[in-house]
């Protein structure tokens, strides 16, 4: 069986890998489920704060979209969004590994996005999602 891939795809995987190894490698990248959503944020960081929208959340972290401003990857940000329970605040950094900011389309007039990896204990993170996540899955039934 031939794999064909680009150079730039899967990188650092050997060339003779099954796509079923594929498959696997690239879903034992995401640890937690994630959750497409469309709620309202706040980002601050050091030198800003923007306002968007969490296009998708999970336990490890969320995809900002519809900003007007991207903080510098590396960043340590502090997520905040309202929920039925009330408001959420957690602390991340944007995450290098994951992001690629869409800053050049706010250059343009568009909006940018950029992921947010959630830094704690994984105890502290779960005990505010919880309860987001269980509102959730009354409302819509099914992880995105």
């Amino acid at each position: 069986m031939t794999i064909r891939r680009s150079p730039s795809q899967f990188r650092g995987l050997p060339f003779n890998t099954s796509r079923a190894s594929i498959a696997l490698t690239m879903k034992d990248r995401r640890q937690y489920r994630r959750w497409r959503v469309s709620m309202p944020c706040s980002v601050k960081w050091e030198d800003g704060l923007t306002k968007g929208l969490i296009a998708n959340i999970s336990f490890g972290g969320a995809l900002v979209s519809e900003v007007s401003a991207v903080p510098p990857e590396g960043a340590e940000v502090a997520l905040t969004f309202e929920a039925e329970e009330g408001e959420v605040q957690l602390e991340g950094k944007l995450s290098s590994r994951v992001v690629h900011t869409i800053s050049e389309l706010i250059e343009h007039g568009g909006a940018g996005a950029f992921g947010v990896q959630f830094e704690g204990s994984i105890e502290e993170i779960r005990s505010k999602l919880i309860p987001v996540f269980s509102v959730l899955t009354s409302k819509e039934g099914e992880p995105g």
